[in-house]
């Protein structure tokens, strides 16, 4: 069985200077879904949101054997 997955990688566009993307996780969610989960979470926190072209994601696919 075949599984879409998701890497994301903040790219930090809007930080000053030049910093290398940080890994954020991987995830089934597509990009636009897993942004308004993770911005969910960012708010309850009392943070602002971010936005989509602050990531990058890198599809994969897996194998999953059952």
């Amino acid at each position: 069985m075949k599984k879409k997955l998701y890497n994301i990688y903040y790219n930090g566009c809007y930080e000053f200077g030049q910093t290398p993307p940080t890994y954020e996780g991987t995830t089934e969610l597509e990009p636009k879904e897993w942004l308004k989960q993770h911005n969910k979470n960012r708010e309850y926190e009392g943070n602002e949101p971010e936005h989509l072209e602050e990531f990058n994601f890198e599809e994969v696919e897996v194998d999953i054997a059952i």
